[in-house]
Protein backbone atom coordinates (compact mmCIF):
# COMPACT_ATOMS: atom_id res chain seq x y z
CA UNK A 1 0.00 0.00 0.00
CA UNK A 2 1.46 3.32 -1.06
CA UNK A 3 1.25 6.27 1.17
CA UNK A 4 2.58 10.02 1.08
CA UNK A 5 5.86 10.74 1.88
CA UNK A 6 4.69 13.70 4.16
CA UNK A 7 2.70 10.47 6.06
CA UNK A 8 5.71 8.77 6.27
CA UNK A 9 8.16 11.33 7.41
CA UNK A 10 5.33 12.43 10.06
CA UNK A 11 5.33 8.67 11.74
CA UNK A 12 8.96 8.15 11.72
CA UNK A 13 10.02 12.14 13.05
CA UNK A 14 9.41 10.97 16.74
CA UNK A 15 11.63 8.38 17.23
CA UNK A 16 14.59 9.95 15.07
CA UNK A 17 13.73 13.38 17.40
CA UNK A 18 14.11 11.67 20.61
CA UNK A 19 17.06 9.88 19.42
CA UNK A 20 18.28 13.27 18.62
CA UNK A 21 17.74 14.54 21.82
CA UNK A 22 19.09 12.03 24.06
CA UNK A 23 22.40 11.77 21.75
CA UNK A 24 22.54 15.81 22.39
CA UNK A 25 21.82 15.32 26.00
CA UNK A 26 23.96 12.38 27.24
CA UNK A 27 27.12 14.01 24.71
CA UNK A 28 26.57 17.55 26.25
CA UNK A 29 26.30 16.23 29.77
CA UNK A 30 29.15 13.89 29.60
CA UNK A 31 32.13 15.26 27.69
CA UNK A 32 32.18 19.00 28.90
CA UNK A 33 32.64 18.23 32.15
CA UNK A 34 35.44 15.94 31.50
CA UNK A 35 37.45 18.32 29.23
CA UNK A 36 36.98 20.86 31.65
CA UNK A 37 38.71 18.52 34.21
CA UNK A 38 41.03 17.32 31.85
CA UNK A 39 41.89 20.62 30.87
CA UNK A 40 43.06 21.73 34.38
CA UNK A 41 44.74 18.57 35.14
CA UNK A 42 47.14 18.31 32.50
CA UNK A 43 49.39 15.55 32.44
CA UNK A 44 47.53 13.66 35.14
CA UNK A 45 46.07 10.29 35.08
CA UNK A 46 42.50 11.71 34.82
CA UNK A 47 43.84 13.78 31.41
CA UNK A 48 45.52 10.07 29.67
CA UNK A 49 41.91 8.54 30.68
CA UNK A 50 40.34 11.80 28.88
CA UNK A 51 42.43 11.57 25.84
CA UNK A 52 41.82 7.66 25.33
CA UNK A 53 38.29 8.04 25.56
CA UNK A 54 38.78 10.66 23.19
CA UNK A 55 40.97 8.80 20.65
CA UNK A 56 38.24 5.58 21.11
CA UNK A 57 35.49 8.13 20.23
CA UNK A 58 37.08 9.80 17.30
CA UNK A 59 38.27 6.49 15.74
CA UNK A 60 34.91 4.13 16.43
CA UNK A 61 32.28 4.29 13.71
CA UNK A 62 28.72 4.23 14.93
CA UNK A 63 28.15 0.64 13.48
CA UNK A 64 30.97 -1.08 15.37
CA UNK A 65 30.17 0.32 18.78
CA UNK A 66 26.52 -0.84 17.94
CA UNK A 67 27.54 -4.04 17.09
CA UNK A 68 30.01 -3.78 20.33
CA UNK A 69 27.28 -2.76 22.53
CA UNK A 70 24.17 -4.80 21.42
CA UNK A 71 27.11 -8.04 22.40
CA UNK A 72 27.56 -6.90 25.40
CA UNK A 73 24.75 -5.24 26.87
CA UNK A 74 22.10 -6.90 25.04
CA UNK A 75 23.34 -10.45 24.63
CA UNK A 76 26.20 -11.17 27.16
CA UNK A 77 24.47 -8.96 29.50
CA UNK A 78 21.05 -8.24 28.94
CA UNK A 79 20.62 -4.95 30.11
CA UNK A 80 18.94 -3.10 27.39
CA UNK A 81 17.17 -4.11 24.13
CA UNK A 82 18.92 -5.18 21.05
CA UNK A 83 16.41 -4.03 18.63
CA UNK A 84 13.28 -2.02 18.06
CA UNK A 85 11.77 1.39 19.55
CA UNK A 86 9.17 -0.06 21.91
CA UNK A 87 5.10 1.19 22.30
CA UNK A 88 4.73 4.08 24.87
CA UNK A 89 6.67 7.01 26.42
CA UNK A 90 8.87 5.41 28.90
CA UNK A 91 9.56 2.15 26.69
CA UNK A 92 10.19 3.52 24.03
CA UNK A 93 12.92 5.93 25.88
CA UNK A 94 14.06 2.55 26.99
CA UNK A 95 14.86 1.00 23.86
CA UNK A 96 16.42 4.44 22.95
CA UNK A 97 19.33 4.55 25.44
CA UNK A 98 21.91 2.25 24.34
CA UNK A 99 21.26 3.88 20.04
CA UNK A 100 21.95 7.01 22.05
CA UNK A 101 25.29 5.97 24.21
CA UNK A 102 26.39 4.70 20.60
CA UNK A 103 25.50 7.86 18.75
CA UNK A 104 26.48 9.87 21.64
CA UNK A 105 29.89 8.26 21.83
CA UNK A 106 31.72 10.25 18.22
CA UNK A 107 29.86 13.31 18.77
CA UNK A 108 31.24 13.64 22.78
CA UNK A 109 34.42 12.91 21.46
CA UNK A 110 34.71 15.95 19.36
CA UNK A 111 33.15 18.29 21.80
CA UNK A 112 35.28 17.36 24.94
CA UNK A 113 38.21 18.13 22.91
CA UNK A 114 37.04 21.34 21.57
CA UNK A 115 36.12 21.93 25.62
CA UNK A 116 39.81 20.68 26.59
CA UNK A 117 41.64 23.22 24.25
CA UNK A 118 39.04 26.10 24.98
CA UNK A 119 39.63 25.96 28.65
CA UNK A 120 43.54 25.71 28.07
CA UNK A 121 43.42 28.59 25.71
CA UNK A 122 41.75 30.31 28.76
CA UNK A 123 44.39 29.57 31.90
CA UNK A 124 47.39 30.26 29.23
CA UNK A 125 46.06 33.49 28.57
CA UNK A 126 47.10 36.63 30.18
CA UNK A 127 43.48 37.34 32.10
CA UNK A 128 44.29 34.47 34.33
CA UNK A 129 48.06 35.20 34.86
CA UNK A 130 46.67 38.64 36.11
CA UNK A 131 44.06 37.11 37.93
CA UNK A 132 46.54 35.35 39.93
CA UNK A 133 48.95 38.21 40.34
CA UNK A 134 46.29 40.20 42.19
CA UNK A 135 45.91 37.09 44.77
CA UNK A 136 41.95 35.93 43.44
CA UNK A 137 40.75 33.00 44.91
CA UNK A 138 40.72 29.75 42.75
CA UNK A 139 36.82 30.17 42.65
CA UNK A 140 37.26 33.32 41.49
CA UNK A 141 40.27 32.09 38.55
CA UNK A 142 37.75 29.32 37.65
CA UNK A 143 35.07 31.64 36.94
CA UNK A 144 36.88 33.51 34.68
CA UNK A 145 38.47 30.70 33.19
CA UNK A 146 35.14 29.16 32.35
CA UNK A 147 33.40 32.13 31.57
CA UNK A 148 36.38 32.77 28.71
CA UNK A 149 35.77 29.31 27.08
CA UNK A 150 31.95 29.39 27.59
CA UNK A 151 31.46 30.77 23.61
CA UNK A 152 33.71 28.41 21.93
CA UNK A 153 31.99 25.67 23.85
CA UNK A 154 28.40 26.54 23.45
CA UNK A 155 29.46 27.31 19.41
CA UNK A 156 30.84 23.64 19.58
CA UNK A 157 27.89 22.08 21.36
CA UNK A 158 25.53 23.72 18.37
CA UNK A 159 27.89 22.72 15.77
CA UNK A 160 27.72 19.23 16.45
CA UNK A 161 23.58 18.93 16.10
CA UNK A 162 24.18 18.89 12.71
CA UNK A 163 26.88 16.05 12.67
CA UNK A 164 23.92 13.81 14.41
CA UNK A 165 21.96 13.78 11.19
CA UNK A 166 24.15 11.76 9.07
CA UNK A 167 24.87 9.01 11.82
CA UNK A 168 21.19 8.25 12.88
CA UNK A 169 20.59 6.51 9.54
CA UNK A 170 23.55 3.86 10.92
CA UNK A 171 22.27 4.04 14.12
CA UNK A 172 19.28 3.36 12.96
CA UNK A 173 20.04 0.61 10.96
CA UNK A 174 21.57 -1.80 13.21
CA UNK A 175 19.06 -1.18 15.99
CA UNK A 176 16.20 -1.51 13.75
CA UNK A 177 14.55 1.63 14.51
CA UNK A 178 11.21 2.95 12.53
CA UNK A 179 13.21 6.31 12.11
CA UNK A 180 13.86 8.33 8.77
CA UNK A 181 16.85 7.31 8.65
CA UNK A 182 16.36 3.78 8.07
CA UNK A 183 13.24 4.96 5.87
CA UNK A 184 16.16 7.01 3.16
CA UNK A 185 18.30 3.51 3.13
CA UNK A 186 15.10 1.54 1.96
CA UNK A 187 14.68 3.69 -0.71
CA UNK A 188 18.10 3.89 -1.69
CA UNK A 189 17.61 -0.02 -2.02
CA UNK A 190 14.08 0.12 -3.96
CA UNK A 191 16.05 2.20 -6.19
CA UNK A 192 19.19 0.03 -6.39
CA UNK A 193 18.09 -3.73 -6.46
CA UNK A 194 20.97 -4.37 -7.58
CA UNK A 195 23.89 -3.87 -4.33
CA UNK A 196 26.96 -3.16 -5.14
CA UNK A 197 26.96 -2.45 -9.10
CA UNK A 198 30.20 -1.09 -10.46
CA UNK A 199 34.02 -1.41 -10.58
CA UNK A 200 35.83 -4.18 -8.09
CA UNK A 201 37.54 -2.45 -5.25
CA UNK A 202 41.18 -3.31 -5.55
CA UNK A 203 41.84 -6.62 -4.28
CA UNK A 204 38.03 -7.76 -4.78
CA UNK A 205 35.80 -9.51 -6.61
CA UNK A 206 32.64 -8.40 -7.60
CA UNK A 207 30.54 0.34 1.54
CA UNK A 208 31.00 4.97 5.31
CA UNK A 209 30.32 7.28 7.99
CA UNK A 210 32.00 10.75 9.12
CA UNK A 211 29.17 11.77 11.29
CA UNK A 212 30.51 15.49 10.57
CA UNK A 213 33.63 16.63 10.28
CA UNK A 214 35.79 15.29 13.32
CA UNK A 215 39.07 16.64 12.34
CA UNK A 216 40.73 18.33 15.18
CA UNK A 217 41.71 21.53 14.63
CA UNK A 218 46.02 21.55 14.20
CA UNK A 219 47.89 23.72 15.84
CA UNK A 220 48.42 27.09 14.56
CA UNK A 221 45.35 27.00 11.80
CA UNK A 222 42.36 29.30 12.75
CA UNK A 223 39.01 27.69 13.28
CA UNK A 224 36.90 27.50 10.37
CA UNK A 225 35.30 30.74 9.77
CA UNK A 226 37.36 32.35 12.16
CA UNK A 227 38.17 36.27 11.27
CA UNK A 228 41.27 37.35 10.69
CA UNK A 229 42.37 38.27 13.95
CA UNK A 230 41.32 34.97 15.53
CA UNK A 231 43.78 33.13 17.65
CA UNK A 232 44.35 29.73 16.31
CA UNK A 233 43.31 27.06 18.76
CA UNK A 234 46.24 24.89 19.74
CA UNK A 235 45.12 21.49 21.00
CA UNK A 236 47.69 20.38 24.37
CA UNK A 237 49.85 17.16 23.80
CA UNK A 238 48.84 16.31 27.48
CA UNK A 239 51.96 18.13 28.61
CA UNK A 240 51.61 19.23 32.62
CA UNK A 241 51.07 23.00 32.81
CA UNK A 242 53.90 25.52 33.86
CA UNK A 243 51.18 28.03 35.31
CA UNK A 244 49.89 25.72 37.53
CA UNK A 245 46.50 24.73 36.21
CA UNK A 246 43.72 25.98 38.57
CA UNK A 247 45.80 24.25 41.22
CA UNK A 248 47.63 26.63 43.84
CA UNK A 249 46.63 29.57 41.73
CA UNK A 250 49.41 31.94 41.66
CA UNK A 251 52.75 29.47 42.25
CA UNK A 252 55.11 27.50 39.49
CA UNK A 253 54.85 30.23 37.18
CA UNK A 254 58.13 30.55 36.00
CA UNK A 255 59.41 34.15 37.08
CA UNK A 256 62.35 34.51 34.31
CA UNK A 257 62.80 33.29 30.87
CA UNK A 258 65.36 30.74 31.43
CA UNK A 259 63.28 29.01 34.25
CA UNK A 260 59.91 29.24 31.63
CA UNK A 261 62.37 26.93 29.22
CA UNK A 262 63.22 24.94 31.73
CA UNK A 263 59.98 24.19 32.53
CA UNK A 264 58.63 23.75 29.24
CA UNK A 265 61.39 21.40 28.84
CA UNK A 266 60.05 19.09 31.48
CA UNK A 267 57.29 19.07 30.16
CA UNK A 268 58.16 17.94 27.49
CA UNK A 269 60.35 14.83 28.42
CA UNK A 270 57.57 13.55 30.56
CA UNK A 271 55.10 14.13 27.63
CA UNK A 272 57.23 12.13 24.96
CA UNK A 273 57.89 9.32 28.11
CA UNK A 274 53.86 8.72 28.13
CA UNK A 275 53.91 8.90 24.33
CA UNK A 276 56.91 7.43 22.96
CA UNK A 277 55.79 3.73 23.35
CA UNK A 278 52.23 4.62 21.73
CA UNK A 279 53.77 5.47 18.35
CA UNK A 280 56.08 2.51 18.34
CA UNK A 281 53.11 0.74 18.77
CA UNK A 282 50.69 2.25 16.48
CA UNK A 283 53.66 2.51 13.71
CA UNK A 284 54.53 -1.49 14.17
CA UNK A 285 50.67 -2.33 13.87
CA UNK A 286 50.29 0.31 10.83
CA UNK A 287 53.37 -1.75 9.17
CA UNK A 288 51.49 -5.28 9.53
CA UNK A 289 48.06 -3.61 7.79
CA UNK A 290 50.33 -2.66 4.96
CA UNK A 291 51.88 -6.01 4.57
CA UNK A 292 48.20 -7.83 4.96
CA UNK A 293 46.60 -5.01 2.48
CA UNK A 294 49.24 -5.88 -0.31
CA UNK A 295 48.74 -9.39 0.33
CA UNK A 296 45.11 -9.30 0.49
CA UNK A 297 44.40 -9.78 -3.54
CA UNK A 298 46.22 -12.87 -3.29
CA UNK A 299 43.77 -14.32 -0.29
CA UNK A 300 41.09 -13.58 -2.24
CA UNK A 301 40.32 -17.08 -3.82
CA UNK A 302 41.23 -19.15 -0.60
CA UNK A 303 39.34 -16.75 1.52
CA UNK A 304 35.90 -16.65 -0.70
CA UNK A 305 35.92 -20.68 -1.00
CA UNK A 306 32.57 -21.85 0.37
CA UNK A 307 32.11 -24.98 2.38
CA UNK A 308 28.35 -25.25 3.89
CA UNK A 309 29.18 -28.43 5.22
CA UNK A 310 31.38 -26.34 7.69
CA UNK A 311 29.10 -23.16 8.54
CA UNK A 312 28.54 -21.37 11.44
CA UNK A 313 31.48 -23.25 13.11
CA UNK A 314 32.36 -21.14 16.43
CA UNK A 315 35.49 -19.84 16.74
CA UNK A 316 38.48 -21.96 17.98
CA UNK A 317 37.59 -24.75 16.15
CA UNK A 318 40.79 -27.27 14.68
CA UNK A 319 41.70 -25.27 11.38
CA UNK A 320 39.54 -22.64 11.90
CA UNK A 321 40.72 -20.16 14.67
CA UNK A 322 37.82 -17.50 14.11
CA UNK A 323 34.93 -19.87 12.86
CA UNK A 324 33.42 -19.65 9.74
CA UNK A 325 30.42 -17.90 8.84
CA UNK A 326 26.95 -19.51 7.19
CA UNK A 327 28.55 -20.49 3.95
CA UNK A 328 31.30 -22.00 5.60
CA UNK A 329 34.19 -19.06 4.63
CA UNK A 330 37.20 -19.11 6.94
CA UNK A 331 36.44 -15.75 9.47
CA UNK A 332 40.49 -15.32 9.71
CA UNK A 333 40.88 -15.31 6.00
CA UNK A 334 38.10 -13.58 5.07
CA UNK A 335 39.42 -10.55 6.93
CA UNK A 336 42.57 -10.67 6.31
CA UNK A 337 41.48 -10.53 2.55
CA UNK A 338 39.48 -7.15 3.19
CA UNK A 339 42.50 -5.75 4.67
CA UNK A 340 42.92 -4.33 1.29
CA UNK A 341 39.34 -2.77 0.30
CA UNK A 342 38.93 -1.39 3.69
CA UNK A 343 42.50 0.42 3.55
CA UNK A 344 43.71 1.39 0.28
CA UNK A 345 40.03 3.32 -0.24
CA UNK A 346 40.68 5.57 2.26
CA UNK A 347 44.23 6.59 1.50
CA UNK A 348 42.87 7.37 -1.69
CA UNK A 349 40.39 9.78 -0.36
CA UNK A 350 42.73 11.35 2.11
CA UNK A 351 45.27 11.91 -0.78
CA UNK A 352 42.67 13.10 -3.52
CA UNK A 353 40.78 15.55 -1.05
CA UNK A 354 44.45 17.51 -0.11
CA UNK A 355 45.30 17.60 -3.86
CA UNK A 356 42.31 19.31 -4.47
CA UNK A 357 42.80 21.46 -0.73
CA UNK A 358 46.47 21.77 -2.16
CA UNK A 359 45.51 23.58 -5.38
CA UNK A 360 41.93 25.61 -4.14
CA UNK A 361 43.08 26.42 -0.80
CA UNK A 362 46.32 27.71 -2.05
CA UNK A 363 44.71 29.80 -4.34
CA UNK A 364 41.83 31.57 -2.39
CA UNK A 365 44.38 32.40 0.18
CA UNK A 366 46.82 33.67 -1.98
CA UNK A 367 44.75 35.63 -4.61
CA UNK A 368 41.86 36.56 -2.04
CA UNK A 369 39.05 38.60 -3.39
CA UNK A 370 36.65 37.46 -5.81
CA UNK A 371 38.35 34.48 -6.31
CA UNK A 372 38.83 33.27 -2.70
CA UNK A 373 34.77 34.99 -2.27
CA UNK A 374 33.42 32.11 -4.75
CA UNK A 375 35.55 29.58 -2.96
CA UNK A 376 34.50 30.09 0.11
CA UNK A 377 30.65 30.13 -0.94
CA UNK A 378 30.88 26.50 -2.70
CA UNK A 379 32.97 25.22 0.08
CA UNK A 380 30.34 26.41 2.59
CA UNK A 381 27.55 24.64 0.49
CA UNK A 382 29.74 21.35 0.51
CA UNK A 383 29.54 21.34 4.17
CA UNK A 384 26.01 21.76 4.79
CA UNK A 385 26.03 18.52 2.99
CA UNK A 386 25.22 15.63 4.97
CA UNK A 387 28.11 12.57 3.77
CA UNK A 388 25.16 9.81 4.70
CA UNK A 389 21.65 11.37 2.81
CA UNK A 390 24.60 12.36 -0.39
CA UNK A 391 25.77 9.17 -0.56
CA UNK A 392 22.39 7.30 -0.71
CA UNK A 393 21.35 9.58 -3.41
CA UNK A 394 24.74 9.30 -5.18
CA UNK A 395 24.67 5.43 -4.73
CA UNK A 396 21.12 5.82 -6.04
CA UNK A 397 21.77 7.54 -9.47
CA UNK A 398 25.02 6.55 -10.24
CA UNK A 399 25.30 2.97 -8.49
CA UNK A 400 27.18 2.04 -5.42
CA UNK A 401 30.47 0.94 -7.17
CA UNK A 402 33.20 1.25 -4.89
CA UNK A 403 35.44 3.93 -6.84
CA UNK A 404 31.86 5.80 -7.35
CA UNK A 405 31.96 5.79 -3.67
CA UNK A 406 35.55 7.16 -3.35
CA UNK A 407 35.03 9.55 -5.76
CA UNK A 408 32.29 11.17 -4.44
CA UNK A 409 33.76 11.21 -0.31
CA UNK A 410 37.04 12.89 -1.73
CA UNK A 411 34.98 15.92 -3.27
CA UNK A 412 32.89 15.90 0.46
CA UNK A 413 36.27 16.04 2.10
CA UNK A 414 38.07 18.72 0.39
CA UNK A 415 36.05 21.37 1.75
CA UNK A 416 37.43 21.10 5.35
CA UNK A 417 40.62 20.89 3.67
CA UNK A 418 40.67 23.66 1.56
CA UNK A 419 39.72 25.80 4.64
CA UNK A 420 42.60 24.50 6.59
CA UNK A 421 44.96 24.96 3.60
CA UNK A 422 43.84 28.53 3.18
CA UNK A 423 44.60 29.40 6.47
CA UNK A 424 47.81 28.27 6.07
CA UNK A 425 48.84 29.95 2.80
CA UNK A 426 47.02 33.25 4.57
CA UNK A 427 49.31 32.91 7.38
CA UNK A 428 52.14 32.92 4.91
CA UNK A 429 51.02 35.31 2.61
CA UNK A 430 52.77 38.23 4.18
CA UNK A 431 55.96 36.72 5.09
CA UNK A 432 58.83 38.82 3.69
CA UNK A 433 59.59 35.38 1.30
CA UNK A 434 56.53 36.33 -0.53
CA UNK A 435 57.40 40.04 -1.12
CA UNK A 436 60.59 39.25 -2.42
CA UNK A 437 59.56 36.42 -4.87
CA UNK A 438 56.76 39.59 -6.05
CA UNK A 439 59.77 42.03 -6.28
CA UNK A 440 61.47 39.99 -8.26
CA UNK A 441 58.10 39.31 -10.85
CA UNK A 442 57.93 35.80 -10.35
CA UNK A 443 54.22 34.62 -11.66
CA UNK A 444 51.87 33.83 -9.03
CA UNK A 445 51.72 30.16 -9.83
CA UNK A 446 55.13 29.81 -8.88
CA UNK A 447 54.62 31.90 -6.07
CA UNK A 448 52.24 29.66 -4.57
CA UNK A 449 53.16 26.29 -5.33
CA UNK A 450 56.98 26.37 -5.32
CA UNK A 451 57.29 29.01 -2.38
CA UNK A 452 54.73 28.81 -0.01
CA UNK A 453 53.08 25.11 -0.79
CA UNK A 454 56.86 24.13 0.88
CA UNK A 455 56.64 25.94 3.70
CA UNK A 456 52.98 24.80 5.00
CA UNK A 457 53.49 21.11 3.61
CA UNK A 458 54.15 19.75 7.62
CA UNK A 459 50.50 20.92 7.85
CA UNK A 460 49.43 19.08 4.32
CA UNK A 461 51.16 15.89 5.96
CA UNK A 462 49.38 15.98 9.33
CA UNK A 463 46.33 16.93 8.16
CA UNK A 464 46.59 13.89 5.51
CA UNK A 465 46.78 11.02 8.13
CA UNK A 466 44.10 12.43 10.25
CA UNK A 467 41.52 12.26 6.92
CA UNK A 468 43.35 8.80 6.38
CA UNK A 469 41.43 7.86 9.81
CA UNK A 470 38.41 9.68 9.16
CA UNK A 471 38.34 7.99 5.85
CA UNK A 472 39.10 5.12 6.99
CA UNK A 473 35.59 5.60 9.43
CA UNK A 474 33.43 6.68 6.36
CA UNK A 475 33.99 4.34 3.57
CA UNK A 476 33.59 1.40 6.19
CA UNK A 477 30.25 2.71 7.55
CA UNK A 478 28.90 3.20 3.91
CA UNK A 479 30.22 -0.66 3.33
CA UNK A 480 27.93 -1.76 6.16
CA UNK A 481 24.92 0.14 4.86
CA UNK A 482 25.35 -1.61 1.56
CA UNK A 483 27.18 1.02 -0.43
CA UNK A 484 30.30 0.55 -2.12
CA UNK A 485 30.87 -3.38 -1.85
CA UNK A 486 28.91 -6.14 -3.31
CA UNK A 487 27.31 -8.71 -0.84
CA UNK A 488 30.24 -11.19 -0.39
CA UNK A 489 33.03 -9.66 -1.28
CA UNK A 490 35.88 -9.32 1.61
CA UNK A 491 35.62 -6.12 3.02
CA UNK A 492 35.68 -5.10 6.92
CA UNK A 493 32.36 -3.09 7.08
CA UNK A 494 30.44 -5.39 4.47
CA UNK A 495 31.58 -8.11 6.93
CA UNK A 496 29.95 -6.73 9.64
CA UNK A 497 26.90 -6.41 7.63
CA UNK A 498 26.43 -9.75 6.38
CA UNK A 499 27.63 -11.63 9.71
CA UNK A 500 24.40 -9.86 11.91
CA UNK A 501 22.65 -12.82 11.30
CA UNK A 502 25.20 -15.27 13.14
CA UNK A 503 25.78 -12.91 15.62
CA UNK A 504 24.95 -15.97 18.47
CA UNK A 505 26.78 -18.21 16.92
CA UNK A 506 29.91 -16.84 15.45
CA UNK A 507 30.59 -12.96 17.14
CA UNK A 508 33.95 -13.10 15.81
CA UNK A 509 32.72 -12.63 12.57
CA UNK A 510 31.88 -8.93 13.81
CA UNK A 511 33.54 -8.27 16.92
CA UNK A 512 36.94 -8.77 15.05
CA UNK A 513 36.27 -6.35 11.66
CA UNK A 514 34.76 -3.75 13.83
CA UNK A 515 37.95 -4.10 16.21
CA UNK A 516 40.34 -3.97 13.64
CA UNK A 517 38.62 -0.41 12.27
CA UNK A 518 39.44 1.17 15.38
CA UNK A 519 42.65 0.07 16.03
CA UNK A 520 43.74 1.26 12.22
CA UNK A 521 41.61 4.67 12.90
CA UNK A 522 43.75 5.05 16.60
CA UNK A 523 46.55 4.43 15.33
CA UNK A 524 46.38 6.86 12.14
CA UNK A 525 45.67 9.18 14.67
CA UNK A 526 48.52 8.75 17.15
CA UNK A 527 50.76 8.85 14.51
CA UNK A 528 49.18 12.03 13.35
CA UNK A 529 48.76 14.02 16.30
CA UNK A 530 52.38 12.82 17.26
CA UNK A 531 53.82 14.26 14.12
CA UNK A 532 51.77 17.44 14.55
CA UNK A 533 53.41 17.62 18.23
CA UNK A 534 57.05 16.93 16.93
CA UNK A 535 56.40 19.40 13.98
CA UNK A 536 55.16 22.31 16.62
CA UNK A 537 58.16 21.83 18.63
CA UNK A 538 60.97 22.49 15.35
CA UNK A 539 58.95 25.42 14.83
CA UNK A 540 57.67 24.20 10.72
CA UNK A 541 54.53 25.44 11.51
Amino acid sequence: MQRPVSQVLADRSSVTIILIVLSFVIAVVSSIPLGILSATRRGSALDRFASAVTLTGLSAPSFALAIVGIYLFAMLLPIFPAYGAGSGIWDQLYHLILPSIVLAAGIGAILMRMTRAAVIRELDGDAITFARARGLSQQVVQRIALRGALIPIVTSAGLILTFIIGGTIIVETVFALPGIGQAARRVRAVQRPADGAGPDPPGGRGDRHRDGDRRPQLSGVRSPGAGEGAEPMTLENGAPPIDGGFENPGQGVPSTPTERIAAVGRARTQSLKHRSWTVIVSAVFLVLVVITAIASPFLQTAATAQHIMDATLPPGTIGHPLGTDELGRDVLLFTLAGTGSATVGPVVIAAGSMVLAIIFGTVAGYLRGTTDWVIGRVVDILLSLPVMLVALVVAGVFGAGYWVTVVMLIFLFCPSDIRIVRAGVTEQAPRPYVEAAQMLSLSPAKIMYRHIVPNVWPLIVTNFLLNVAIALVTLSSLSFLGIGVAPGTPDWGRQISDGQNIMSENPAMLIVPALLIVLVAMAVNVLGDWLDDTLRERGLQ
